[in-house]
């Protein structure tokens, strides 16, 4: 029996939402008819770049070591972590084609063809493998530095981000048809990344039920829904298992601010440098902290100001956020300078004040969830992840800032949705069983990869930590035995160093969507 795997990644897609339109949704109603439709649970943080790390090797965070855009040594390429379950595949003989998965930058060899996502400088030419692949007139993605999403009367930012989203995602979807026709593959998969960008940028709009932009969210999923449509009329369910997928959900971001360092501070796990500026900067904080509004004239001069982020005496203090790894409901805490008992009871007493604080506004708890690292963690890298990881209310976003209140209210953003760690997993074809229900699978991101290569007859390295989503399989096909090899956990790809022009390039368009 031949058997192939199809992945249509709709990045950012969240379960909630997408379960709430449905029936409005005739393409992906049909495959959750067929096969299934769940949750997704991300990674913690859920970042798309941990995400789909996570997803693409199989990997926790603490075996690939990422846990955002920003790495240790610059920023996230194709060169970090272990390979990619797709050059385990070609490996044993598939073909496979790769299309806009973060993290592929630059192209590596496969046993097929690869093109390279938005991580891409934007004057690169050689982001595909091989170099002669023909795209069309494909275009990487959209130039997010370009658009500042400040209200205007003319709307033209939106207007043009509407028009270049459209155009990108249409270029996508016109070339990957061509790929799927003009070549042989096994294993194929394509991340539509517009999904994301425009929960981002619209989501108060939605909530808000805005005249002129309030159905942008929706209007753009039903226009994923064709595309879905138009990729599954060039495949056979009866040799081909399909998945549609999200590295993450998404939600709106509310209006307070949890200054984890402020709260830090105050419990004295954090120092300050001894100095006259340090002096007199606090003293600015405690005369001027009443008078600031966040919606007020000067109010980014005055954060500044106020703002002591830069006078920690690092090697005095003993607990720091993790500015790089939190982000929004994500937040995690390094201890510093400790060690043995001391270390132990220190995260201890942490971890309570964390669990037992309230806002003093609403005298409601403030963090959701909390762990230790080892609960989430393991491997080569799981030492550089934060001690303490908690995950807030959504009343809260996290910061890294000591700003005179551990908990703000925050001006108007430009970006109204971020992530959250429900997604979505359609799943359909002749080896899954048919109307599994949510109650039933609790599927992760990390199970996908070892669940395409059981799906395709391929031992899966021994290192990775996600299992066979044997639930949705047909019980014939559940039976099999889940095969491993022993695998480089390393990888075996060359490292990767950005130059210092390209370097910029990315910070530009990572600031642009909100990352930094």
């Amino acid at each position: 029996m031949t058997r192939k795997v199809l992945v249509i990644g709709l990045d950012g897609a969240p379960y909630p939402l997408v379960k709430k339109w449905l029936d409005r949704l005739p393409n992906l109603k049909k495959l959750s008819e067929q096969g299934a439709f769940l949750p997704l649970l991300s990674t913690i943080p859920s970042q798309s770049a941990t995400a789909w790390t996570t997803f693409k090797t199989g990997t926790n965070p603490g075996k690939h070591g990422v846990k955002s855009f920003k790495t240790d040594d610059g920023w996230l390429s194709s060169s970090h972590g272990p390979d990619p379950f797709w050059v385990v595949l070609g490996e044993a003989g598939k073909k496979v084609g790769v299309m806009n998965i973060p993290g592929t930058y630059p192209p590596s060899p496969v046993n097929g063809f690869l093109v390279a996502a938005f991580m891409t400088p934007p004057n690169e030419t050689k982001f595909t493998y091989p170099e002669n692949l023909d795209l069309g007139d494909y275009k990487i993605d959209m130039l997010f530095e370009r658009y500042s999403f400040i209200p205007s009367d003319t709307g033209i930012d939106k207007l043009d981000f509407k028009k270049e989203l459209y155009d990108v995602t249409d270029k996508r979807y016109n070339t990957a048809l061509k790929l799927m026709d003009e070549k042989e593959w096994d294993f194929f998969i394509v991340s539509y990344k517009g999904s994301d960008s425009v929960e981002h940028f619209f989501w108060r709009d939605m909530v808000d039920k805005d005249p002129t932009w309030g159905n942008a969210i929706f209007d753009y999923y039903a226009h994923l829904d064709k595309i879905v449509g138009g990729m599954l009329e060039k495949v056979d369910l009866k040799e081909t298992t399909v998945f549609v997928m999200s590295d993450h959900g998404q939600d709106l971001i509310q209006s307070k601010i949890f200054h984890v360092n402020q709260l830090l501070l105050d419990k004295g796990a954090i120092k300050l440098k001894k100095s006259a500026g340090t002096k007199l900067r606090r003293i600015g904080n405690k005369l001027l902290s009443p008078l600031y509004r966040p919606e007020g004239l000067f109010s980014g001069k005055v954060k500044w100001l106020l703002s002591l982020e830069s006078l920690i005496d690092k090697k005095a203090s003993i607990a720091l956020l993790d500015s790089d790894f939190s982000k929004d409901w994500d937040g995690g805490i390094h201890l510093m300078n400790l060690k043995g008992d001391r270390k132990k009871r220190t995260r201890k007493k942490l971890v309570e004040i964390l669990r037992r604080y309230k806002d003093p506004e609403t005298g409601k708890p403030v963090v959701k969830n909390i762990y230790n690292r080892e609960e989430l963690y393991n491997g080569k890298y799981a030492s550089s992840m934060p001690d303490i990881v908690f995950q807030l209310h959504k009343d809260y976003v996290c910061n890294h800032r000591i700003q005179f209140r551990t908990i703000d209210r925050q001006k108007k953003a430009r970006i109204t949705g971020s992530h959250t760690l429900e997604g979505i997993l359609f799943a359909a074809g002749n080896l899954i069983e048919p109307r599994i229900k949510k109650e039933d699978a609790v599927p992760n991101i990390v199970d996908l990869a070892p669940t395409i290569q059981h799906i395709l007859q391929v031992p899966a390295p021994d290192y990775m930590d996600g299992r066979v989503l044997k639930e949705l399989l047909t019980p014939e096909e559940a039976k099999k035995p889940f095969l491993t090899q022993v695998w480089p956990e390393e990888g075996t790809r060359d490292k990767f160093n950005w130059s210092k022009d390209d370097e910029e390039l990315i910070k530009k368009r990572l600031m642009g969507l909100g990352y930094l």
